[in-house]
């Protein structure tokens, strides 16, 4: 018999899927009024409930497209954000009010003491005073990070496989100016893990930044933060350290405790902070560093005076970094979706590694640009681990909604039949 093409298989499945479609209409039109009350989420859900690539839509993708590639958040914004930017969506034409609720709103959620500003004479000294600088996405704190490390004949630090955006920074400036600029990578260990003893050892006198992503992109792992504190103190005062959490929020220890007060304590550590992640928020770039007062001064010298940020930005930030059930129903999404998936995956012999973060790193045991690119022709992107880390057998998932997931597996298992 002739293997049926994908194609094919889809235009079966779409047809049995119609019929479970034409019920719940046929019993939404049966109940009169009294079906109003269902919620437009509520009918897209049932409306939506395939399991292959054609039959997902997924918040802020097209429908039929799998994207599991990008560490977004699949469950969207938080309700409150999104009522904030209705609420705001005509006073565009504005600047808006800046950002000083937004910092307090992040100090009350970190529960930092910040100064008063009990009156206009105080301003630029409240200002002065702030351990929070707030940006349009973390990677201005990246960017200003690496810049304010960079001299000629400096050396920067950082993870390999790792999230190389600070190094980047280094690489334009190295080929626009002519710097002599060294990038040291410093491998994983066995766990996939930050080694902090080799990158410890590899620190010199010409060393001035030290770049590390915690829970890690691309292997999900995290270091304790015992191990993390005890790096930061033992490393030389003039070397810059960035403790990138951008994916906090997943972590599976619900004891684990973050980085902030080690920013709040080090004069050379900056702690980066997104709303792209665990807030849904990837697409309106707002971020934080929390750091000493003194250090946001040196940055700031790179920054623009007046903040890039855009005003509905700020104040979807500001109303859903209050939303704590929207984070918890994000991380338990993703933990539960990661338990589904990583059975699937130990089924079809791949190896996933424990994640502590939205997405899973797994060795696939097979050429991963070309699985790759074997899904994207079923619509399902994932990030190719050869071409992006050069880790031929490795990809990188994001967890998804059950749909995604459940169609990320369909296409997985039809590329491997």
């Amino acid at each position: 018999m002739k293997p049926m093409h994908h194609k094919e298989i889809m235009v079966m499945h779409n047809q049995q899927q119609v019929a479970s479609r034409r019920n719940f209409i046929k019993g939404f039109l049966a109940g009169g009024l009294g079906a109003m009350t269902i919620s437009p989420r509520d009918i897209a859900a049932a409306l939506l409930s395939g399991k292959t690539p054609s039959d997902v839509h997924g918040w802020g993708v097209e429908p039929g497209q799998v994207k599991v590639g990008g560490n977004e958040n699949p469950l969207g914004p938080s309700p409150r954000a999104v009522e904030a930017v209705a609420r705001h969506l005509f006073s565009v034409n504005r600047y808006g009010g800046g950002t000083s609720d937004l910092i307090r709103a992040i100090g009350q959620y970190h529960a930092i003491t910040l100064p008063d500003n009990d009156g206009s004479d105080r301003r630029s000294r409240v200002q002065d005073e702030m351990p929070i600088m707030v940006t349009a996405g973390s990677s201005p704190i990246l960017h200003t990070m690496a810049t304010e490390s960079m001299k000629d004949g400096a050396e920067m630090i950082i993870a390999r496989p790792g999230y190389t955006e600070p190094a980047l920074s280094w690489t334009r400036y190295r080929d626009a100016k002519g710097l002599d600029l060294k990038i040291r990578g410093i491998r994983l260990d066995k766990n996939y893990t930050h080694d902090l003893d080799l990158i410890y050892k590899a620190i010199n006198n010409n060393t001035s930044m030290v770049a590390i992503t915690n829970p890690h992109n691309p292997t999900s792992t995290i270091v304790s933060h015992g191990q993390l504190k005890d790096f930061v103190d033992s490393v030389p005062p003039h070397v810059l350290i960035l403790l990138d959490e951008a994916y906090i929020h997943f972590v599976r220890d619900p004891k684990y405790k973050d980085a902030v007060h080690i920013g709040l304590e080090n004069e050379n550590v900056a702690v980066a902070r997104t709303f792209s992640k665990g807030y849904g928020m990837a697409g309106m770039r707002v971020g934080y560093g929390i750091m000493s007062p003194k250090l946001i001064s040196r940055l700031k010298v790179h920054m623009p005076r007046f903040n890039p940020m855009g005003y509905l930005g700020v104040v979807a930030a500001e109303a859903a970094i209050g939303d704590t059930h929207h984070i918890e129903h994000s991380r338990q999404m993703v933990q539960d979706g990661e338990d589904f998936l990583a059975k699937e995956f130990e089924a079809m012999g791949f190896e996933p590694i424990p994640s502590h973060s939205n997405f899973m790193w797994v060795d696939i045991k097979r050429d991963a640009t070309v699985f790759s690119q074997a899904l994207r022709e079923l619509d399902v992107s994932i990030s190719d681990g050869k071409r992006r880390w050069s880790m031929d057998q490795h990809v990188r998932i994001t967890i998804g909604t059950r749909d995604e997931n459940e169609a990320l597996i369909w296409a997985m298992q039809h590329v491997l039949s």
